[in-house]
């Protein structure tokens, strides 16, 4: 049933982006589909997945025909893609993994090319967390779960991926110092939803979240002297904090997510936190062996499993499918050569809305999207990518203000 329903929400997705141009609304068909990948929906074959961003690729690839940029950086991961193909020295094969991260790549270009505009990037990520959120509610209601884990099946990436959209639109509003009675609300709802998915990384994502906020809110006033913001910016910092604490003692205490957080604050070593050192051992292991290409795409799992039977009394499981951060999952992997691949788009796309907040400094989405990325960043260290498509096109919409840039140049001229 999941199959069939994905299918329809992926060919919607091509109607919505090559034929009414909704590009909206096909990426969050998209991202619906995209958020089965891994679970829920393992009956569709891999090779129907790239359809949909492909469509939407296809559907605004002539913004970017005309700009040098979109040439090197398509041409950058063909490349990418045909060395790992042709010379890879993997023992497991990697079509099926290009052909995922084909995914990926049309996703993110497609991202790219779209002309974003404040309003249309806040629609994006409102409609997809109240879809996060709406999952997550109905599955504590319905089947009372010890941790909810919406879409994706997986309470930490979830949690992040929530406290990630909620960044964009929460530092939005906070640079436009509007009504905090339209942040409290939602700001309840997605806070509630990460207690109850009892994960400590995503309570750093809305910490990271907050931090941002209140200096967005604190420092745009520039008649106020530096002093009186930073001032200021301590007072509203300090009462965050406060009313979080009682919060936190008065509701939480008894929670899944507190008694984690206790363990911590103690200094004990849980099973989870072992967990995440034995991978983060497991991953360099590998890439010490392997240093130019890594041990293979889509292989963490199986040398986990072979590192592991090193420590056999060691009390955590035999197998987990990544390795609890990002760049140490794609050195052990990928090796140096697929750090440098992804590390050159990263810095494109740092470099494109930044170069655009320079000249645009009113552009408060540009630091909505900044904090999401910021968030993003930190939690990876410690887990791995939320949502399958979440950040390529978080990172497409940030790489897009170098085309908004460049033409506001050729308008100018």
């Amino acid at each position: 049933m999941l199959a069939i329903l994905c299918s329809v929400a992926i060919l919607l997705s091509c109607f919505c982006s090559l034929v009414l141009k909704k590009q909206e609304a096909a990426l969050l068909l998209t991202l619906f589909v995209f958020a089965f990948i891994f679970d829920f929906n393992k009956d569709m074959p891999i090779s129907f997945y790239p359809l949909a961003p492909f469509c939407g690729f296809l559907s605004v690839v002539d913004r970017g025909a005309k700009f040098k940029a979109f040439w090197a950086l398509l041409s950058w991961f063909v490349i990418y893609y045909c060395v790992v193909y042709l010379f890879g020295p993997y023992s497991k094969p990697v079509l099926g993994w290009i052909i995922r991260t084909s995914c990926l790549m049309f996703l993110f270009l497609w991202s790219m090319l779209i002309k974003w505009d404040r309003k249309s990037i806040l629609v994006v990520a409102a409609s997809y967390s109240s879809y996060l959120l709406v999952w997550g509610f109905l599955e504590k209601i319905i089947y009372n779960p010890l941790r909810i884990g919406g879409p994706v099946n997986m309470p930490t990436e979830y949690a992040v991926a929530l406290s990630i959209l909620w960044g964009i639109w929460f530092v939005d509003f906070c640079r436009q110092k509007k009504n905090i009675l339209t942040l409290v609300f939602p700001t309840i709802l997605v806070l509630i939803a990460i207690i109850l998915s009892g994960t400590r990384t995503g309570m750093i994502g809305l910490c990271i979240g907050a931090l941002f906020g209140i200096f967005a809110y604190t420092f745009k006033d520039e008649q106020i002297s530096s002093l009186n913001k930073s001032v200021k910016f301590f007072i509203i910092l300090s009462s965050v904090f406060i009313l979080f604490a009682i919060f936190w003692n008065v509701f939480m205490k008894d929670l899944f997510i507190a008694k984690a957080m206790e363990s911590v604050l103690h200094g004990k070593i849980d099973n989870s936190n072992k967990g995440r050192i034995v991978a983060w051992t497991a991953a360099y292991d590998a890439f010490s062996n392997n240093k130019i290409w890594g041990v293979g795409p889509d292989t963490f799992s199986t040398f986990y499993a072979q590192f592991i039977k090193n420590f056999p009394g060691i009390g955590i499981g035999r197998t987990l499918p990544h390795a609890h951060n990002e760049i140490l999952q794609i050195l052990s992997e990928t090796g140096l050569l697929g750090f440098l691949h992804v590390s050159a788009i990263v810095a494109f796309c740092l470099f494109s809305i930044v170069n655009y907040m320079r000249k645009n400094k009113d552009e408060t989405i540009c630091y909505g999207l900044i904090t999401a990325f910021s968030i993003f960043f930190v939690t990876m260290l410690v887990n791995g990518t939320p949502h399958f498509g979440l950040i390529p096109m978080i990172m497409g919409i940030m790489a897009s203000f170098y085309f908004n840039r460049e033409e506001e140049i050729c308008l100018q001229k």
